[in-house]
C-alpha cells in the first residue's frame, strides 16, 4: 500500500506499507512508525514498520468530515461546523446531538441528509481504531477488519469480545478457532462447540445442501473438534440457536429462516387463488 500523508510538521511524505491492516482514507489520522529511505526512482519515502488508526482531534475532525468517509458532507459544511463549534465539535458528534447540528446547518433536505450521514458514520470513526487494534493484536487478517466494521458497526468490538467465534462470518474455521482459543476460550466451551456445528453446516451449504443428516453432521463436527464431541456440539448449537432440528437432520439457523419465509410466501400465494 503506497500513500501520501501530511506529517504533524506539515511536510507531505510518501509512505510504503507492506501489510497494513487496511488502506488509509483521505482525512484520517494515523500513527506511523518506520524508516526513512531513499528510493532510486521515487526519492525519499518512509518504509512503514507499524501503523495504527487514531481518533481525529482538533481541526483534523473538520478535514475528516470533508473527506470520503462522509459522502455528501463536503468541505464547506465541515468548515461551517468547525467555525460554529471549534474544539467542541468532537463533543457534539460524540453526543449525537442532532439539535446542535440542525442549529448550524438548518433543516432543509440537503442539510438533513448530511446530518444523517454524520450521525451514522461518526460512531464508526470513534470505534474503528480500537477495533483495528484488536484485530492486529489477535492476528485477524487485514482484509477482514473492514468487513467486520461494516457488518457490526460501533458494536463490533463488544460483540467479538463476547463471542470471538462471530469471526466465522469472515474467516475460516481454522483461523477463527486459533484466534478464539488464543484468547482463552476452552476446548469444551459451548460457544466453540456451537461454532463448529455452524462451520460444518455452512461448509455443506457451500455445496448446495441446506439440510444435513445427524450422522453426517456428527462426523463433520468431529473432524473439527475431535472424537466423541459431535453430540455435545450439536446440542450446544441447538441451545444457542445456531442450528435448527428438522425431522431428517439439521439446518443452520439463517438458511432455515429463509426457507421458512419462502414456504410461507408460497402458502400465502396459493391461498389467494
Amino acid at each position: 500500500c503506497v500513500f501520501r500523508g501530511e506529517a504533524e510538521t506539515g511536510l507531505t511524505m510518501r509512505f510504503v506499507a507492506e501489510r497494513p491492516i487496511r488502506a488509509p482514507v483521505p482525512g484520517e489520522t494515523w500513527s506511523i512508525e518506520g524508516e526513512s529511505v531513499v528510493h532510486p526512482v521515487h526519492g525519499r519515502q518512509v518504509r512503514v514498520a507499524r501503523m495504527s488508526l487514531q481518533r481525529p482531534r482538533g481541526h483534523l475532525v473538520r478535514r475528516l468530515l470533508a473527506g470520503e468517509r462522509f459522502p455528501g458532507v463536503g468541505d464547506a459544511t465541515a468548515r461551517r461546523l468547525w467555525d460554529a463549534f471549534s474544539d467542541r465539535l468532537t463533543a457534539v458528534l460524540d453526543a449525537g446531538d442532532r439539535a446542535e447540528l440542525e442549529r448550524v446547518l438548518g433543516t432543509g433536505d440537503r442539510a438533513m441528509a448530511q446530518i444523517d450521514t454524520i450521525l451514522t458514520e461518526w460512531p464508526l470513526v470513534v470505534g474503528e481504531p480500537e477495533l483495528l487494534a484488536w484485530c492486529e493484536r489477535h492476528d485477524v487478517p487485514g482484509r477482514a477488519a473492514g468487513r467486520i466494521a461494516a457488518c457490526y458497526g460501533q458494536d463490533a468490538l463488544k460483540l467479538l469480545e463476547e463471542d470471538p467465534y462471530r469471526l466465522l462470518a469472515f474467516l475460516s474455521w481454522r483461523t477463527t478457532d486459533m484466534i478464539a482459543t488464543g484468547m482463552g476460550v476452552a476446548a469444551d466451551d459451548r460457544r466453540r462447540l456451537a461454532a463448529a456445528v455452524e462451520a460444518a453446516l455452512y461448509d455443506r451449504l457451500g455445496t448446495g445442501d441446506t439440510l444435513v443428516a445427524t450422522s453426517a453432521l456428527r462426523t463433520a463436527v468431529e473432524a473439527l473438534l475431535g472424537p466423541s464431541t459431535g453430540d455435545a456440539a450439536i446440542e450446544a448449537a441447538r441451545r444457542l440457536g445456531a442450528a435448527v432440528k428438522r425431522p431428517d437432520g439439521w439446518q443452520a439457523t439463517g438458511p432455515a429462516l429463509m426457507e421458512e419465509a419462502v414456504a410461507e410466501r408460497i402458502a400465502h400465494n396459493l391461498a389467494s387463488f
